[in-house]
């Protein structure tokens, strides 16, 4: 916390210094945060504990007629919180409080509470709900005070400390209409950044959005201390003369864009998750036998029904990965999904954003995908069973296994997907010149008189030497 005082003449402007994060009002989900200065607060009770302590020693000189022949008269007791002391000049009775600002406040005991609130841009309204005091006597206590600081505080240190019952407002320039002059304030973003608000067309943007400064200069244009001395004067009462604060300025933190979480990197697909004792393409000569693996099946229907789910808790945001996340509407007709808002990176999302489901327009067939992710079946025949075409089948594919990645990191259900794949060439090793190379398939091993199904060899061919060799698809 920072106090300037500028100014060239013998007059100094006094600036207050405010903070961003702090609310002016309570919201929703938005309280009054504790934005104590401690320095302040053990200042004013410093000066509190002076005036009243019991101590009889030392006798100050007499406020009534500014004689120094002042005596000890009564020590505290059961009737008097403080000593009396009584000047031999005009015989009268004092105390350290008689001729002070906070001679006749009551309440001593909810001071202390008082004292930290001092420094907080509270409105009066909330200090007068948490002390059980009426506004008029917190006003009061706010107009005494200040003028007890600004008698102890001949440097303008400690008086723009005293936040409370200040009111300010930023100034600047509208970039919608070209309103110039000071702007409201309009409350937090949902990226928790203080915004301001053109009082001409109620168009809302950052504060510190045209600063790269951590301080935006702010004017303050009311301040409730100030109000209270007034009201004295219009009653025909003594008020004191109180310094004023009339500049401010409003520390922001430099916001940090959250980073995207990036999508999952699908790697090649190796030879290992397809089967090559059975055929790879439809026009084998052996029957193709496709089975489910209905873990995977199992695995992925519990996520889509957590995707289709109407429940209104949020989940993590899925740009960013933040879980300060909140509902910004419920399911609808329009939307049958939540929809939910990132309080980090401010955007909206529902549970079915950066997944599968997010683009599939068919969304009546997600569940007849599933067990077809599992099966090395070609694309136009998963095409057909769904009544659509390969190329949709094909973004779906992709879509799943990326989403596998991010379910499963490990990606062991991601190795599971077979659908319209094209099987790579194994690594293995070649009888004929020795080496560990690609073996491109080239079927099932027949002769004239026994068929595939009865030799159960399949043929690979060497990429190396390009000679055949077969292999039993007992071992594969």
């Amino acid at each position: 916390m920072k106090v300037q005082a500028t100014g060239s003449g013998p007059v100094s402007v006094l600036t207050a210094v405010f903070n961003a994060d702090d609310p002016l009002t309570r919201g929703k989900d938005r309280d009054y945060g504790e934005s104590e200065i401690p320095a302040l607060t053990a200042f004013v009770s410093t000066l509190w504990a002076e005036l009243h302590s019991v101590d009889a020693l030392p006798i100050r000189p007499c406020p009534h007629c500014n004689g120094g022949r002042g005596r000890f008269h009564t020590r505290a007791n059961a009737y008097h919180a403080v000593p009396y002391s009584r000047c031999a000049d005009c015989r009268r009775l004092y105390t350290r409080l008689t001729g002070t600002p906070i001679a006749r406040l009551r309440f001593a005991t909810k001071m202390p509470e008082f004292f930290r609130l001092l420094s907080q841009p509270l409105p009066l309204e909330e200090v007068s709900r948490r002390l059980g005091i009426d506004y008029g006597a917190i006003s009061n206590w706010l107009m005494r005070f200040r003028q007890l600081i600004a008698l102890n505080d001949p440097d303008g240190h400690w008086t723009p400390l005293v936040r409370l019952g200040l009111k300010y407002r930023p100034q600047g320039t509208c970039t919608r209409c070209g309103y110039e002059g000071q702007l409201n304030n309009g409350g937090f973003s949902v990226d928790n950044r203080r915004q301001v608000k053109c009082p001409s067309c109620g168009c809302h943007w950052p504060l510190n959005v045209n600063s790269n400064s951590s301080a935006v200069a702010v004017v303050v244009v009311n301040d409730l201390a100030l109000n209270a001395a007034e009201r004295r004067c219009r009653a025909g009462l003594d008020a004191p003369d109180l310094p004023r604060v009339e500049a401010g300025s409003v520390t922001t933190e430099p916001r940090i864009t959250p980073a995207v979480v990036p999508a999952p990197p699908v790697a090649p697909f190796d030879a290992g998750r397809f089967d090559f004792g059975g055929p790879l393409r439809q026009n084998s000569h052996l029957p193709c036998r496709w089975a489910e693996d209905k873990e995977l099946t199992k695995f992925l229907r519990r996520h889509v029904d957590e995707v289709l789910s109407v429940s209104v808790d949020p989940p993590p945001c899925p740009h960013c990965g933040h879980d300060d996340t909140r509902l910004a509407s419920a399911s609808r007709a329009d939307s049958p999904l939540p929809q939910f808002q990132c309080r980090a990176c401010a955007r909206l999302y529902s549970r079915a954003t950066r997944t599968p489901l997010a683009n599939m327009l068919r969304k009546d067939i997600a569940y007849g995908i599933l067990p077809l992710l599992s099966q090395h079946r070609p694309l136009a025949d998963a095409a057909g069973q769904l009544g659509t075409t390969p190329e949709v089948v094909k973004a779906w594919v992709r879509r799943f296994r990326e989403w596998l990645l991010v379910l499963d990191p490990a990606g062991n259900y991601e190795k599971r997907v077979r659908l319209g794949l094209k099987a790579p060439w194994p690594m293995m090793d070649c009888p004929h010149c020795l080496k560990r190379v690609e073996a491109r398939s080239h079927g099932f091993k027949r002769t004239r008189k026994r068929t595939a199904a009865e030799i159960r060899r399949r043929l690979f061919r060497c990429t190396g030497c390009s000679g055949f060799f077969d292999v039993s698809v007992d071992v594969l």
